[in-house]
């Protein structure tokens, strides 16, 4: 997930794609970055709509959020282009 606000990269994006870009160095693997905007709050309303207590959301809050950015890469009918060597 990248941590796009109002479509503005923030230090922690860059961060993200420095880590990302040793990380590329290392394995021949393709990257995708997904905006994770919203992915927390969606997390909280599924975790109150499932009637989760308060004091056992924090727990899982993470996860699920992480959940629903893979949902959304493995929703988009046209794949983003990976990160390339020369790209990055």
């Amino acid at each position: 997930g990248l941590p796009l606000q109002d479509g503005v990269e923030s230090m922690i994006c860059r961060q993200i794609r420095n880590v990302t870009k040793r990380l590329m160095h290392r394995l021949d693997l393709p990257f995708f970055f997904m905006n994770e905007y919203l992915s927390s709050e969606a997390a909280l309303s599924d975790l109150r709509f499932s009637c989760v207590k308060a004091h056992k959301r924090k727990a899982v809050l993470d996860q699920l959020a992480a959940c629903h950015i893979l949902e959304s890469f493995l929703a988009l009918t046209k794949r983003p282009l990976p990160l390339t060597r020369a790209g990055a």
